[in-house]
């Protein structure tokens, strides 16, 4: 199986890149069949010989690749675009395997690629946007009400306004006013 977890917002698709590695821990306690896969650093020998290798546990691998889509050639002459090719070339084989592949990108990659085409077609995709200011001011709410903190619609407006689609900031700005109002309601003074 295949998951393609991209786009803009590198926080919330980071958020989900560890739901996912976390539910698999669940499963599979050892955690020894996580591997992390740099596209930049390794070929695809690497990662080819990480789906091979037998598992002493009898349990499902998950291969987290990063930077799929990056530009950059390697130092051994092999380019990512190889790699992309040969990806492509087994991503049949791969999409049936019983182990778990995450391609992560914490931006937006090209859309007319080759490779992109392929994962939207073989893959479980999820695109991750910056959000709209009303699902913004709502996934603010939501995260501060998970922190057992309200906030009135004024100081909601002035947090946005400074953070804007920033999540990593917005995160730690709701971490703060959490820790410094630590019951009622969150105003605009604070």
């Amino acid at each position: 199986m295949i998951y393609f977890l991209y786009g803009e917002d590198s926080y919330r698709s980071k958020k989900k890149l560890k739901e996912i590695i976390a539910e698999y821990k669940k499963v599979h306690k050892s955690g020894l069949n996580l591997t992390y896969i740099d596209v930049k650093e390794s070929d695809y020998a690497d990662f080819s010989q990480n789906l091979k290798t037998a598992s002493m546990f009898a349990e499902k691998k998950l291969l987290v690749l990063k930077n799929f889509f990056g530009k950059s050639k390697k130092e051994d002459g092999e380019s990512l675009s190889v790699f992309q090719e040969k990806f492509l070339e087994t991503i049949s084989q791969l999409k049936e395997a019983n182990d778990i592949i995450i391609v992560y990108e914490d931006t937006l990659p090209d859309q007319r690629t080759k490779a992109f085409k392929s994962l939207q077609k073989h893959a479980k995709c999820q695109e991750f946007e910056f959000l709209q200011p009303a699902q913004l001011r709502k996934w603010v709410a939501g995260e501060l009400e998970k922190l057992g903190v309200k906030i009135d619609s004024r100081a909601l407006d002035l947090l946005v306004a400074s953070a804007g689609n920033d999540l990593w900031r917005m995160s730690n700005e709701i971490s703060k006013l959490a820790n410094y109002k630590k019951s009622g309601v969150i105003e605009k003074k604070d």
